[in-house]
């Protein structure tokens, strides 16, 4: 159970001699919990802010206003941490502070625009549906975004009875342009009936995965919902249902048509791990190792820490393929040969990556805690590490893509299947993450296409 916590203290303590102009173009603050539907206000100039925290929800990618801060006042700003969005054209939307006690607190100044988000159900016979269910049956989560689950109003009433939370409802809509922004969603993409097999990885769960999905990514690559959460789907039952890729990667990149850098990442909020190869076969891995590939990802994964995660400079760091990484040749090649050169070549274009590092000591000695990302040379090499430290919390996102999928980073879970005892904390951050990346990419191409506009108006003026 989370606990909401009140402070109170003078506004001049928060040292921000440049952010009162900015915020009294407001006129009137809203001061408001991130998840509160409730929004208790007063008048600018104030001498006193009452900051309100829900305990339950962290605040991400903490540079993002700090950098953007920065830019706008020109002034160095460390007295405190800072965190989240702002609004460079009219006024600052949300900033956030942590104060000595180190808890992040939110202030919400104006209303943010809503993120219109699809939730595909994913496999009808596992726990996708009940965990879904359970993330959504916060109605305060509904001052975030507008859910639109794509499935089945049967599907989803059938594990709504197995689940038995009475502050879960959803209406039923024909398409995303008629979402309701103050309810959950549901758009039925199949009418016939269709057999729930608790459990077990079938054809027909396959095929109503694959339908839900189709008419999810359809919506996403057309503009009418802003990012996707895709419920865990059972490789076996995709490919009985003849999905023509190995998951759901591959799917999205082709149908959004991806220019062929997707990176699958994991992330939360002790660490984010990026893997060179994903589903292929061990012995397959190495051969994946490339400098071409290597330069690629490295590349890709620091547009996204940047556009995606609000890190203005991102700190990545590579790990070696071999043990030991290759102990100076003695048990592989490849870091001397390929990962070595392409790390140099890298930083001599500016960006700040190193390595390579030995796996085995690089996360149990904390070291992953200096960078903003880490970039493993295979699957199991980086999400082993990454599930021990974040299972339960862990996001699935697929970098390089241009739209936005996350998704909970765990799979069917047939073996929990019905009883009603699946965890729901990672389709609930897969869900906040979502809304984080949406609008950390909406703000970034918004002030990118600006500064191109300046650049442009600047250049017309010097010619005439």
């Amino acid at each position: 159970m989370s606990h909401n916590l009140a402070y109170s203290f003078p506004i001049s303590s928060l040292k921000l001699p440049a952010c009162s102009t900015g915020i009294s173009r407001a006129g009137r603050l809203a001061i408001t919990k991130a998840m509160s539907s409730s929004t208790p206000a007063f008048t600018v100039p104030s001498l006193r802010l009452l900051f309100v925290v829900d305990s339950s929800r962290s605040i991400s990618h903490p540079s993002t206003l700090k950098n953007s801060f920065e830019k706008l006042y020109a002034t160095k700003y460390t007295e405190i941490g800072i965190a989240n969005y702002f609004d460079f054209v009219d006024l600052i939307q949300m900033l956030v502070v942590n104060i000595q006690s180190g808890i992040f607190v939110l202030l919400r100044i104006g209303e943010m625009s809503k993120v219109k988000l699809g939730i595909s159900i994913g496999d009808i016979n596992g726990i996708g549906p009940e965990v879904i269910i359970k993330a959504l049956s916060n109605p305060m989560l509904l001052n975030e975004c507008i859910p639109i689950i794509y499935g089945s109003s049967k599907v989803l009433g059938y594990h709504k009875n197995i689940v038995q939370d009475p502050a879960f409802s959803f209406i039923n809509v024909g398409d995303a342009d008629k979402a309701s922004s103050s309810k959950v969603n549901l758009i039925n993409c199949w009418q016939e009936n269709v057999t729930i097999s608790l459990g077990e990885a079938t054809q027909e769960s396959g095929k109503c995965a694959y339908i839900a999905l189709d008419k999810a990514v359809n919506d996403l690559v057309d503009g009418r919902i802003d990012a996707l959460v895709t419920g865990p789907v059972n490789k076996h039952a995709m490919k009985l249902a003849d999905f023509p890729h190995l998951g759901h990667t591959e799917y999205i990149a082709e149908r959004s048509k991806s220019k062929g850098h997707e990176l699958m990442m994991l992330i939360s909020e002790a660490l984010k791990v990026a893997v060179l190869s994903s589903h292929v076969p061990l012995k397959e891995a190495a051969k994946k190792v490339t400098k071409s590939r290597l330069k690629e990802s490295i590349t890709t994964l620091n547009e996204s820490l940047i556009r995606d995660f609000g890190k203005e400079k991102p700190t990545i760091a590579v790990l070696g393929l071999n043990p030991h990484a290759g102990d100076s040749g003695e048990i592989g090649t490849e870091e001397d040969e390929i990962l070595s050169p392409a790390i140099l070549e890298l930083k001599e274009k500016g960006m700040l990556v190193s390595g390579p590092y030995p796996a085995d000591g690089f996360f149990g000695s904390g070291n992953y805690r200096k960078f903003d990302a880490i970039l493993a040379m295979y699957h199991d090499q980086g999400l082993i590490p990454f599930k021990t430290i974040s299972f339960g919390s862990g996001v699935n996102f697929t970098a390089g893509l241009p739209v936005v999928r996350t998704s909970p980073d765990h799979g069917t879970g047939y073996d929990l299947a019905g009883q009603n005892i699946a965890d729901a904390s990672s389709m609930r951050q897969a869900i906040y993450s979502a809304i984080d990346i949406a609008r950390s990419r909406s703000e970034y191409n918004d002030m990118h296409s600006r500064r191109i506009e300046k650049m442009e108006i600047a250049s017309e003026g010097e010619i005439a």
